[in-house]
């Protein structure tokens, strides 16, 4: 299986703030990413990721 990715987005908001949760299987492994109104957090792989928007 080549380049395959299973994943879910899962969105809660308010007027105030956002939390997105998005949770992945591919073929490398698996990830989990969170994304607020702060920012942008991405682990897996043995990695930690963070972006600010």
């Amino acid at each position: 299986m080549r380049n395959a990715f299973c994943g879910w987005y899962f969105k809660c908001q308010s007027p105030e703030h956002t939390l997105a949760v998005i949770p992945a299987f591919h073929s490398g492994g698996g990830s989990i990413q969170l994304i607020t109104d702060a920012g942008a957090w991405k682990f897996g792989r043995g990695r930690i990721c963070y972006g600010r928007k």
